[in-house]
């Protein structure tokens, strides 16, 4: 669940590299996650606003779908 609701990818071929998108589900108000690694800290954030989800990545920026 952590990995599609927060979106959490990692991809460890050649490179490694990790692809953040998550799925947001009404059954949640909002989600907070975090994944600790050697290479860093990933963050992914969001809530539904109103009837429009906003996403927030690590450095608050923030935009809506």
């Amino acid at each position: 669940m952590y990995r599609y609701v927060c979106g959490f990818h990692p991809d460890m071929g050649r490179e490694i590299m990790m692809t953040i998108k998550p799925m947001p589900d009404r059954r949640f108000s909002y989600v907070r996650g975090r994944w600790e690694s050697v290479f860093g800290t990933y963050v992914s954030n969001w809530s539904y606003h109103e009837d429009e989800v906003v996403h927030r990545a690590g450095d608050g920026y923030a935009w809506s779908e």
